[in-house]
């Protein structure tokens, strides 16, 4: 990974922990890991960019930032075995963006954004933002403001 990807990947990982802390913290929707915190998964331990653990300790959610596709797959496969219910792969500049949700049959589905270019968590019903966001990075007051939470008027 180049010196200028690493720097975005860690910017990035920076403001997924943020912007999942918040509306974990404002709706009661358990934990948020930053990376640092290795997970084991069927004798392999991974760490993604962020994590949720749900109010029953479970891994609900998942963030990777990876540079290139090579072992995406694996760690989703490895996030699937372990019961993960979302699993976000995001480019380290944010403008590649593939959000999964655990199917009824323990693999993914690519979720693409909806016609107005917002995602939707299955995990947390709150968390519902535009795609764009992985690359803009909003302040923690607009992302407040934009889901209700606060109001800056």
């Amino acid at each position: 990974m180049t010196a200028k990807a690493a720097l975005a990947g860690r910017r990035l990982q920076a403001w997924l922990v943020s912007m999942l802390s918040i509306v974990a913290d404002a709706y009661g929707a358990g934990e948020v890991l930053g990376a640092g915190a290795p997970l084991t998964f069927g004798g392999q331990t991974l760490m993604p960019a962020a994590a949720l653990r749900d109010g029953d300790g479970q891994l609900a959610l998942v963030v990777d930032v990876l540079e290139t596709r090579g072992d995406a797959a694996a760690r989703r496969a490895a996030y699937g075995a372990a019961g993960v219910c979302e699993c976000w792969q995001l480019s380290p500049d944010g403008a590649r963006a593939e959000l999964y949700q655990r199917s009824a049959a323990g693999g993914y589905d690519l979720i693409p954004p909806d016609a107005h270019g917002s995602h939707f968590s299955a995990v947390l019903e709150e968390l519902v933002f535009p795609v764009t966001w992985f690359v803009e990075q909003p302040r923690a007051l607009d992302m407040m403001q934009a889901w209700g939470l606060i109001d800056l008027e």
